[in-house]
């Protein structure tokens, strides 16, 4: 009997390739393209996709479509350089940001976790879960801040190939980010505003500042 199921659950359903090809057509659309030469490259590029992969980039273009400025373009410059596996973790990660920065950005941070040694031995970062997903979000988003903010001495840039990466590369704050991961928004309110990000400042912010004052700690 446990044959007879097996056998039956790897037969694809009637209509599969229609079903999928239909299903591309409308991911298309949703990635936003207004130029067709653009849109054949895409299509081409998905077509190429195993279902799980096709399961991610539609959940980040809803995502983007529920936007109030949604982006142009969405994941175009992703899904025409990058890998399979990079893309997914681009289109993972896309939904757990603000919004502020786009998908080759996220690209690129999601990347720059592989070289933490946190997560050097986690091929699929998008099968994170519970705290360990918390603290990678929160490693992508201050990263993203770091950049945009300070004068970059605690990150660091790589390139390969048409991969690139950006991470922390300091310690010191990636010990602080894992340990204060659950604080993340305020530190890029810190990040934001001081335009630095000394962890010991840090520390003594979600210590003593407004965080200790509102209860939170």
């Amino acid at each position: 009997m446990a044959t007879e199921r097996h056998n039956h659950a790897s037969v694809a359903p009637p209509f599969h390739d229609q079903i999928r090809e239909g299903r591309i057509d409308h991911l298309v659309v949703q990635l936003r393209n207004i130029d067709g030469g653009l849109n054949l490259k895409v299509r081409n590029k998905l077509e190429q996709f195993e279902d799980s992969t096709l399961d991610l980039i539609e959940a980040a273009a809803e995502w983007n479509d529920s936007l109030s400025t949604p982006s142009e373009y969405f994941m175009n410059n992703v899904l025409l350089t990058r890998t399979e596996r990079t893309i997914c973790e681009a289109a993972f990660y896309c939904t757990r940001t603000s919004g502020d920065f786009d998908s080759h950005e996220v690209c690129e941070n999601a990347t720059g976790l592989h070289l933490l040694d946190r997560y050097k031995e986690q091929y699929k970062l998008e099968e994170l879960t519970g705290t360990e997903l918390e603290i990678a979000t929160a490693f992508i988003n201050i990263t993203a801040a770091l950049k945009n903010n300070t004068d970059g001495r605690q990150i660091s840039f790589v390139k390969e190939g048409t991969e690139a990466a950006w991470y922390v590369h300091d310690i010191e704050l990636q010990d602080f980010i894992a340990a204060h991961h659950q604080h993340a928004d305020d530190i890029i309110g810190y990040i934001e505003e001081r335009r630095s990000a000394n962890p010991e400042e840090l520390r003594d912010y979600l210590t003593n500042g407004t965080i200790l004052k509102t209860g939170v700690l």
